[in-house]
């Protein structure tokens, strides 16, 4: 579990640098130019470990598929949120992504979900309502936008995991990960294209470096480490990589970012997360484990 802590730590980090790449890149360019980056950095990876892009095209639709569900759709859509909602909001809505795992999983896969793992998701999603604010006087339409879009992204997440746990956990992550990006940026790259020519926007070192930071460390190590994760204990506890990620981007976007500390926030990502831990059964393995201990 010690790739699952650290996957935590630095996706936590991610939330951070796009905020701090907004400001001088539009949001298609920053989701373009993380999987760029990304990629180009697995490439890297690939070539000092003696791997090869795969030649099999089936295995290459699967590429596409998770291209487009794991990195295209998520990436824009989170960035996008991002320039309405605060990064902490951000991370306590990507929390819902387990929530969205479980769900597709029990309909596509058949994963039984039993009556404590019903319980958890209503749980998971209600503390994302506490979160957003809904029926208090400071949600408005930005804001709305920004829990959807992330709504959005999460749900997309969820279809990944699932589809990576059926047809990828042969692969080596490194391949998986590399073949992925390089497909997502093409896909982005007219999008971010169209938007850089025009806007007036300027980047300044702070964006470019972040922007490196979110391509290098968050999206082309980060997805080796996604990717072993999901092949060592599966797409579910995979997944719960999002317990640690609101905790980091809490303090960074208190402690760097200077936003607002709101009580819900910290109530509907506690009531989130406890949903989560109920869904994947972790209080029944505590349990178990204070027993086997006694």
């Amino acid at each position: 579990m010690r790739r699952v802590y650290l996957l935590g730590f630095v996706w936590g980090w991610s939330f951070f640098f796009v905020k701090k790449a907004l400001p001088g890149f539009t949001p298609w360019t920053v989701a373009c130019g993380r999987t760029l980056l990304g990629a180009l950095t697995l490439l890297v990876v690939l070539r000092l470990r003696h791997l090869r892009l795969p030649a099999d095209r089936v295995l290459w639709r699967h590429l596409a598929v998770l291209a487009v569900v794991s990195n295209a759709v998520p990436f824009a859509t989170q960035t996008v949120a991002q320039t309405h909602i605060t990064s902490t909001l951000t991370a306590v809505t990507n929390a819902t992504t387990p929530l969205f795992t479980a769900v597709i999983g029990a309909l596509a896969l058949g994963d039984r979900l039993r009556r404590p793992q019903f319980a958890g998701l209503l749980l998971g999603f209600f503390g994302v309502v506490i979160a957003a604010g809904f029926g208090a006087d400071d949600l408005h339409g930005a804001v709305l936008q920004g829990v959807i879009l992330m709504l959005t992204s999460t749900f997309s997440y969820g279809i990944g995991f699932n589809y990576a746990r059926r047809h990828v956990t042969a692969i080596s992550p490194v391949v998986v990960a590399a073949g992925q990006q390089l497909i997502a940026t093409c896909l982005l790259a007219p999008m971010a294209l169209l938007s850089t020519l025009s806007t007036e926007k300027r980047p300044g070192t702070i964006a470019v470096l972040s922007l490196l930071m979110l391509g290098v460390v968050g999206t082309g190590l980060a997805w080796i480490l996604n990717y072993a994760n999901i092949a060592a204990v599966g797409a579910a506890n995979a997944s719960a990589v999002t317990f640690l990620v609101p905790i980091v981007a809490f303090f960074l976007g208190i402690r760097l970012l200077h936003e607002p500390f709101l009580p819900r926030h910290v109530v509907g990502a506690v009531v989130t997360l406890f949903g989560v831990a109920l869904l994947q059964g972790r209080f029944g393995a505590i349990r178990r484990r204070v027993l086997s201990r006694a």
